[in-house]
């Protein structure tokens, strides 16, 4: 099934390029998209598995810890961790400097 998927992009993107349709510039947005899906999962999927294998640990500690992380973060609406996760990352970023500060 996934090959569909990827035929049928190039398909389109074939298709748009032979009717002088596109340019680079508009598929930036997607090609974020996929980065951060790929980064997301590639950096998650480890942590996932250690968290798992941690609820299982015969070590006192690293269960409770881990039971402790993974009952905080499934009994926390979804709604609640993106807006602090966007508060966060917003209050994490700076402005680019335009050379107008003394």
């Amino acid at each position: 099934m996934p090959i569909a998927y990827v035929l049928a992009i190039v398909a389109n993107y074939v298709a748009l390029s032979a009717l002088g349709g596109i340019d680079y510039g508009q598929f930036q947005a997607l090609l974020l998209n996929v980065f951060l899906a790929l980064a997301g999962i590639v950096l998650c999927l480890p942590f996932g598995i250690l968290l798992a294998l941690g609820r299982r640990a015969s070590f006192p500690a690293v269960r409770i810890l881990c039971v402790g992380y993974i009952e905080l973060v499934r009994g926390t609406p979804l709604i609640v961790l993106l807006l602090l996760g966007a508060t966060m990352l917003a209050s994490s970023c700076r402005p680019a400097p335009t050379g107008r500060e003394a």
